[in-house]
């Protein structure tokens, strides 16, 4: 008998296998920010790779404070491909996320 997943059944295993992956390369991969190395300011995302492995390994206020917007951005893509979803709810916290990286980015180079 031939099983095949549902796309429901499917959705959870593909982002833990993104993550899975996304963690295994965190430390041998990823280059630094080419945004900071042109300009010497920190954009939205900066620390976001640091604090993603800090957040894997337990290490919670390190996460935190490596980015704190971090934690956000994960559960926002966790609940965008896994969860059955309010369409209205997605796009007003995808909204408030967007705006949220563009202020921290601006906020964090005048601070």
């Amino acid at each position: 008998m031939h099983h095949v997943l549902t796309k429901e059944q499917f959705k959870p295993l593909f982002s833990l296998t993104l993550l899975a992956l996304a963690y295994l390369l965190l430390d041998n991969y990823f280059p630094g920010c080419m945004f900071k190395e042109l300009t010497g300011l920190k954009c939205s995302f900066c620390g976001m790779t640091t604090a993603t492995k800090d957040f894997f390994n337990g290490q919670f206020k390190a996460s935190l404070t490596d980015n704190w917007l971090t934690l956000p951005t994960l559960v926002f893509f966790f609940v965008s491909v896994v969860g059955k979803h309010d369409t209205k709810t997605s796009k007003l916290f995808g909204l408030i996320l967007l705006f949220s990286l563009i202020a921290f980015g601006i906020a964090r180079n005048l601070i």
